[in-house]
């Protein structure tokens, strides 16, 4: 009886996403901006790598229409780009789509546990494993969540994430330290797992009519090198979904160009390599239409 009401619980809270996990408050304030009557001319979603390098205000007064930066975190993967894309289609309506993810997702662990999360309803769960679904529908950790959400009520957004427009950045990376030590992503290394849950992202664009194009987020330039086959065979993988890939390569930063991470932009820079991008993905798309 009481498998059956915790799993009854966290049904109910997965339903009316009344959650707290990893970066509510982000999630909470990308979710609230998904809300509005005005169709959305390009949305972006992805991880950090795209929070900290597309400034949409400055997309918004080139292109004249509306564009929304609805980048979450790494750990929320494919799923939570899938599960904004949704959002964004059922509320508002999507022209364009950009999915930026940052460089080495495919190398990352499964993100099942993060549509538990950022479900958009109870449908999204059918792309969970059964298992995975049921041991964690009868687990102690969503009614938890929920809970926390209860006790702390909504959740608070910074005034510098509203300026900044995402998680407003720590203390810069070490590069000098960190560059010489830095490896090539090696094609060994890739998830199939991951090529699963693009394939689902993939197929819920051309499902919608969705003009979806996959950008690879920035990195720092040691990472940019294909030595290792990686971004050959990701290229290949995505390319395969049926995804437009705007560039083979992702924008190299070199040391001076890197904040508090990586595949983080400066914050000072920002607006430089926003510009960067709106030129290797826009442009093309003007002079061909």
């Amino acid at each position: 009886m009481l498998l059956v009401a915790n799993a009854a619980i966290s049904l109910a809270a997965i339903r009316t996403n009344f959650l707290s996990w990893h970066f509510a408050s982000l999630f909470s304030y990308q979710v609230d901006k998904l809300e509005g009557a005005s169709p959305i001319g390009v949305l972006f979603v992805g991880d950090s790598s795209l929070g900290n390098a597309i400034d949409a205000r400055q997309w918004q007064d080139a292109t004249g229409s509306v564009v929304i930066n609805a980048a979450l975190t790494g750990v929320y993967g494919y799923e939570g780009s899938l599960e904004m894309l949704r959002r964004a289609v059922d509320t508002r309506g999507v022209q364009t789509v950009v999915i930026m993810q940052t460089p080495d997702m495919m190398m990352r662990p499964d993100s099942y546990e993060s549509l538990l999360f950022s479900a958009s309803s109870l449908s999204s769960l059918k792309d969970v494993p059964p298992f995975t679904l049921v041991s964690w529908l009868l687990s102690k950790e969503i009614p938890l969540s929920a809970w926390r959400r209860l006790r702390r009520g909504t959740h608070p957004i910074k005034e510098k994430m509203r300026e900044w427009d995402y998680i407003p950045q720590g203390a810069p990376e070490n590069t000098r330290a960190k560059f010489p030590q830095l490896v090539p992503f090696s094609a060994a290394s890739i998830n199939p797992g991951k090529t699963d849950s693009l394939v689902r992202l993939a197929r819920y664009c051309a499902e919608h009519g969705l003009r979806c194009l996959y950008a690879h987020g920035p990195v720092a330039e040691p990472l940019c090198s294909d030595k290792g086959g990686y971004y050959s065979q990701v290229n290949a993988i995505i390319r395969s979904t049926g995804l437009d890939l705007v560039s083979d390569t992702p924008i190299c930063l070199t040391r001076n160009e890197i904040g508090d991470s990586l595949d983080h932009v400066s914050p000072e820079l920002r607006r430089t390599i926003s510009t960067r991008y709106f030129d290797l993905i826009m442009r093309p798309q003007r002079e061909g239409g």
